[in-house]
């Protein structure tokens, strides 16, 4: 059986970061733990990883991740556009 690379087209990039991954690590932790997240970041930290929306909404319920005002801004930016562009999971690259 062959597995087949396909070219992506149209990849594009926020003009800004949600968040940072080392800054913000108690949030960022916690999203990759949550089912349905997938980690793609190499050894030194760069790649693309998916979190499910839903993990989002929990992060913004709990207190002990002591999210940002603007951090929360964001995180609901993101959510607002993943629901308006239904999606189920929102992807990040990291570098």
């Amino acid at each position: 059986m062959s597995i087949r690379a396909y070219r992506v087209n149209n990849h594009e990039l926020e003009d800004y970061a949600s968040f940072d991954c080392r800054h913000d690590a108690k949030l960022f932790d916690f999203l990759l733990q949550g089912e349905g997240a997938h980690n793609g970041l190499n050894q030194e930290g760069n790649g693309i990883v998916e979190v499910p929306v839903k993990r989002f909404i929990e992060a913004l319920e709990i207190i002990d991740l002591k999210l940002s005002p603007d951090l929360r801004d964001t995180i609901k930016e993101d959510i607002e556009w993943a629901d308006d562009n239904m999606q189920d999971d929102i992807r990040y690259e990291c570098f």
